[in-house]
């Protein structure tokens, strides 16, 4: 499961921690709330066109899911910020936008439908076996916005979209079961998915990130822990993988973020945590370090000016871990600068950034999960 899943999934159930960094540099750009749809309580960002569309969730819309009221409905913000829903997908319950083309043409999410009886911890947060398993569908909402789903892989059951490129090539994984192991696949114009194989060895992969040129990024994952990868606009038709090392003394890595020009980002990992990297196009890694008084840090995005958005983190910063996070920026030369969360909040987190710098995300304050628009 991606990143961006666990927090639109698991949002309204997260502890919240405060964050304690200590920061010298001042945010360098001001946060806009956006808005979540009528009569809901939260709402997350998760991507951002280049003319300044942004999608992701507008939490607390209810459905019923088992013993469990769930909440999440797929949304957009116009560049004025004001919220419209996407259309479900027939016969599902709930749904997300997990990202954007650059061009705005496309959006593309999860959608969600009750299954079988079983337990299921996206719908029982206490673990229980009470809960209905849910299908998750990849989703893609064309021009007209009109929901049309990306099928997994023959003999799957479950698909997940993460990134689109301007030409409407979608990535993400197909799975089995709910939560894997998944395979990393690439859907073309027609939705036809095809599959990402892992590294020798390896028996799952992930794509995460997608650039114009057709290059895809993810992780490929076994016995071993987790390598990121590269495939690019060749070789994933030819079905090789590419390791990206981690860095010195981390033991595993992954990618979730590629520029126009090849460079990659995400984190590298190791016995004290995570560290965002940037690996350049001959593969090399260089860490990005974090706020002042952080211990760690990992990134989810990258622009064509080389700047990298992420969050700074006192401990580990893994995805699953719960720790308090703060929003920041790199510049090219990766010095970091804090994002400010919005006026009461004590948590905030970067999920993509644009072409012109614009960068999304959300923030927590005492009214919970609030989208926010950095510019």
């Amino acid at each position: 499961m991606t990143y961006r899943t666990h927090w639109i999934v698991f949002a309204m159930f997260l502890p919240l921690f405060l964050v304690t960094a200590v920061v010298e540099a001042q945010p360098t750009r001001t946060p806009t709330p956006l808005p979540p749809l009528v009569d809901t309580p939260g709402s997350t960002a998760t991507g951002i066109s280049s003319g300044g569309v942004v999608v992701g969730a507008s939490l607390g819309f209810p459905f019923t899911m088992g013993p469990y009221t769930m909440a999440a409905r797929a949304i957009v913000w116009d560049r004025r910020g004001i919220p419209a829903p996407l259309p479900l997908l027939a016969g599902d319950v709930a749904n997300t936008a997990t990202g954007i083309s650059a061009n705005g043409k496309n959006i593309i999410g999860l959608s969600f439908h009750p299954g079988d009886p079983g337990g299921c911890p996206r719908c029982d947060p206490g673990g229980g076996s009470g809960g209905e398993m849910s299908v998750t569908t990849a989703v893609i909402w064309g021009p007209d916005g009109t929901p049309a789903p990306l099928p997994p892989l023959p003999g799957d059951t479950q698909s997940l979209a993460n990134a689109i490129s301007p030409a409407g090539v979608v990535v993400g994984a197909s799975l089995a079961i709910e939560f894997g192991p998944p395979l990393a696949v690439v859907w073309d114009g027609d939705g036809t998915p095809t599959p990402l194989p892992p590294l020798p060895g390896d028996t799952q992969s992930e794509a995460t990130a997608i650039n114009p040129a057709g290059v895809v990024v993810g992780f490929s994952a076994g016995g071993g822990g987790e390598t990121a990868v590269v495939w690019d606009q060749n070789a994933f038709r030819a079905g090789i993988a590419m390791p990206l090392a981690p860095l010195p003394d981390d033991t595993s890595s992954r990618a979730t973020g590629i520029s126009s020009s090849g460079v990659v980002v995400r984190w590298s990992h190791g016995s004290d945590g995570s560290t965002a990297v940037v690996w350049d196009g001959d593969g090399i890694p260089t860490p990005l370090p974090p706020l002042v008084g952080d211990r760690a840090s990992t990134a989810t995005g990258i622009n064509g000016d080389g700047e990298v958005v992420g969050n700074s983190c006192p401990s580990a910063c893994l995805d699953w871990d719960p720790v308090s996070r703060a929003a920041v920026v790199w510049d090219r030369d990766g010095i970091p600068a804090p994002l400010a969360p919005l006026p009461g909040g004590f948590w905030s987190e970067a999920a993509g950034i644009n072409a012109p710098g614009e960068i999304v995300g959300f923030s927590i304050g005492s009214e919970g999960f609030t989208a926010v628009v950095w510019r």
